[in-house]
């Protein structure tokens, strides 16, 4: 099956994308909308951000259309009901049928599209879980910062991260929060840095750090490679996640 013409950017990338100057955003959207078409890959080596960005919004894009893939597969098994149509014995009653069979056909696109990223019944699904893991969060924190609501930005960190902390081996999300907590880095004692935050250790680079143990005490300077100091790192990973 192939890829469908579209893919989704949310809201909450803008931030990270004005770090960038109009060359390097214009080059990056140019390789994401090649990519997005099949297209061959931009190689961004020789610029880390733009390498950066570009990894992330690729990986979202896979993502969405295996969501979506799936979501037409268990349509194809499950099979659809023919149409019946009533006799037509006129032009216009051809023409005003075939009007309403497109309109039909558009609404299911738009159902199927809702419903593989992230829709109104995906959301239902999945809010039990995700207040678990706010909760999970909210006793393991220590000196981190409280969370008081439950986001739609919120929920897509969460179920992206619930697929990271599996594949690097994590128990629960609890162990990955208490293990945060207890960074002298990241909880503050250090004194070096106090940007840490729910959405800050859920964000799919720093997740990925935090598990390795790039943060623990006794371990090497965290850094974020490039010529960041802690400031510039606060600002690509921290600015406004909150809506």
């Amino acid at each position: 099956m192939s890829k469908p013409k579209y893919f989704q950017i949310f809201t909450d990338k803008r931030k990270l994308i004005e770090l960038l100057t109009d060359e390097e955003a214009g080059r990056l959207f140019k390789a994401v909308f090649a990519y997005a078409d099949g297209d061959a890959q931009y190689d961004f080596s020789a610029d880390r951000a733009v390498k950066m960005l570009y990894t992330i919004l690729t990986e979202q894009i896979e993502r969405d259309f295996e969501n979506y893939s799936r979501l037409c597969e268990v349509n194809s098994r499950n099979g659809k009901k023919a149409k019946k149509k009533r006799p037509l014995t006129t032009a216009s009653d051809r023409i005003q049928e075939e009007e309403k069979e497109e309109e039909k056909e558009k609404e299911e696109e738009k159902e199927e599209h809702s419903q593989a990223f992230g829709g109104t019944a995906a959301g239902e699904r999945s809010e039990e879980f995700c207040i678990e893991v706010v909760d999970s969060y909210n006793e393991a924190r220590g000196k981190l910062p409280r969370v008081k609501k439950l986001t739609d930005k919120r929920r897509r960190l969460i179920l992206n991260a619930d697929r990271l902390l599996k594949e690097l081996g994590f128990n629960s999300f609890r162990e990955f929060f208490q293990m945060a907590a207890q960074s002298c880095f990241l909880n503050g004692d250090s004194g070096k840095w106090k940007g840490c935050s729910f959405d800050w250790l859920l964000e799919e680079n720093n997740l990925v750090r935090v598990a390795e143990g790039v943060f623990d005490d006794g371990g090497e300077e965290p850094h974020a490679g490039r010529s960041y100091d802690l400031e510039d790192i606060d600002k690509i990973n921290t600015l406004d996640w909150i809506s």
